[in-house]
């Protein structure tokens, strides 16, 4: 959505009670909310709709490079895959509390 999309708001309204899951991730494929993601939008729009579905963080490791080097990931992938989830885990949980 960060690259595809114009408008956030008019594309969660399009796609309405047919989204199964939203996979969110920073905009450089590290943990979300420690980036400059529109995150307030995104946690409106998904309230607006009631949504309560699953969230699903992304990461890349190093146990992984094919991947990383497939996804075109310009940095140092993460030692682990908990370090990403964890600091994702705590951002969404302040995300959804409206405190992010």
């Amino acid at each position: 959505m960060n690259i595809e999309e114009r408008d956030p708001r008019t594309a969660f309204r399009t796609v309405g009670d047919r989204q199964p899951h939203l996979r969110v991730r920073g905009n450089d494929r590290g943990a979300p909310g420690h980036d400059p993601q529109g995150w307030p939008l995104i946690r409106d729009c998904l309230t607006e709709r009631g949504y309560r579905g699953m969230l699903g963080i992304e990461s890349f490791t190093a146990d992984n490079a094919s991947i990383a080097t497939a996804a075109s990931v310009r940095r140092p992938p993460a030692q682990s895959q908990d370090g990403p989830a964890m600091a994702g885990l705590r951002f969404l949980r302040e995300w959804q509390e409206g405190r992010s």
